[in-house]
């Protein structure tokens, strides 16, 4: 997620987590998604990595949450941010069952 993007007309990254169900069976869901406004050709895109774990007791304490960031505050700035929060010592000590990564149009 810290590799700049040149060319694009707007930055953004969103640091969420919750439990839930897309589709499939219940999970804690960990995600990272970097936001880019391509305004030559009129795109949003958006590049996801979403990592999955069993919805322990534990996991579900944590609730929800979620916080953009834009290019006001660089994207570095902000992963340091996220890996300074209280939840990590949480979810380190829980194995993922599944990872992905896509890119789509938000559009």
């Amino acid at each position: 997620m810290n590799v700049p993007v040149a060319g694009v007309a707007e930055d953004a990254m969103l640091y969420e987590y919750l439990i839930a169900e897309f589709g499939g069976p219940r999970r804690f869901v960990l995600s990272l998604c970097r936001q880019f406004d391509l305004e030559e050709e009129r795109t949003l895109l958006q590049l996801r990595c979403e990592i999955a774990y069993d919805p322990a007791p534990a996991l579900e304490a944590l609730g929800r949450y979620h916080q953009w960031w834009s290019e006001e505050c660089p994207v570095g700035e902000a992963l340091d941010a996220i890996e300074r929060r209280s939840e990590w010592a949480v979810i380190a000590a829980h194995a993922p069952v599944e990872s992905t990564v896509f890119l789509e149009d938000a559009c």
